[in-house]
C-alpha cells in the first residue's frame, strides 16, 4: 500500500495517513532525546540580544509514552 501525502488543507495529524496518534509540539521530541542523553534541557541555554533562550523553548515536557 502506497501512502499518499495530505491534500488541500489537511495536515498529517488529521488525514487517514496519520503519522502520529498524539500531536506534540516540535520541541517535545527534542526534549525527550536530550533526556535520553542525560542532558537537562532547562539548563541548555544560549544568549541572544542580552537574553538567555532555551533551545527547547519554554515549558516543554518529556514524552513519557515514547519512553514506556
Amino acid at each position: 500500500m502506497r501512502l499518499q501525502p495530505p491534500t488541500g488543507r489537511q495536515s498529517a495529524a488529521v488525514s487517514n495517513n496519520c503519522i502520529v496518534k498524539v500531536p506534540v509540539y516540535i520541541h517535545e521530541p527534542q526534549v525527550t532525546i536530550l533526556h535520553c542523553l542525560g542532558i537537562d534541557h532547562t539548563k541548555l541555554t544560549y544568549k541572544f540580544q542580552g537574553r538567555h533562550f532555551r533551545l527547547t523553548d519554554i515549558a516543554r515536557e518529556v514524552i513519557q509514552k515514547t519512553l514506556a
